[in-house]
């Protein structure tokens, strides 16, 4: 996976959350949901797709991409990067998508939107591994292919988002 400079936490400090502390959730509480309950979806019933109906897939037809067609990248040329090249960070230098990173500053993904309540989430050979639906209040929450809730993404504030493991742990960021 080509990741432009300007987008790699490896060559730009600033957008590299283990020396910048302000994108750091283990440094900055007001991203930390373990610190901050109105970002933790185990204690905010509004945001945890298991207690509301309208972000869980398994509940809700419209933001389930087995369910519609042009948020499937199996079923949709435009979303998807292996027939897409344009948004293929393998081929394309800088795509429009959020490249995933794990906290150490592994790449392990990119994202491709669907719409504006899904996310298409890929890995770096550009396989279809999962998805994210908008909360409503900035935030996403991560599913498998299997339409199981396995994480969270909580905005930085700065353009980039922090990964969370459904635990809370703090699993990787974008940028």
């Amino acid at each position: 996976m080509r990741i432009p400079s300007t987008r790699d936490p490896a060559s730009r400090s600033h957008i590299n959350p283990n020396i910048r502390s302000q994108i750091n959730p283990r440094r900055r509480p007001h991203i930390d949901p373990n610190r901050r309950s109105h970002i933790d979806p185990l204690r905010r019933p509004h945001i945890n797709p298991n207690r509301r109906a309208y972000i869980d897939p398994r509940r809700r037809s419209y933001i389930d991409p087995f369910q519609r067609s042009h948020i499937n990248p199996k079923l949709s040329s435009a979303i998807d990067p292996k027939r897409n090249s344009s948004i293929d960070p393998n081929i394309a230098s800088n795509i429009a998508g959020l490249y995933i990173f794990s906290e150490n500053c592994q790449p392990i993904g990119f994202t491709v939107k669907a719409d504006k309540e899904v996310i298409l989430i890929f890995d770096t050979e550009s396989e279809w591994i999962g998805f994210l639906v908008a909360t409503g209040d900035g935030a996403f929450n991560q599913f498998d292919l299997s339409k199981n809730w396995i994480g969270f993404w909580c905005n930085t504030g700065e353009n980039s988002f922090n990964i969370f493991n459904i635990n809370r742990k703090w699993i990787g960021f974008t940028t």
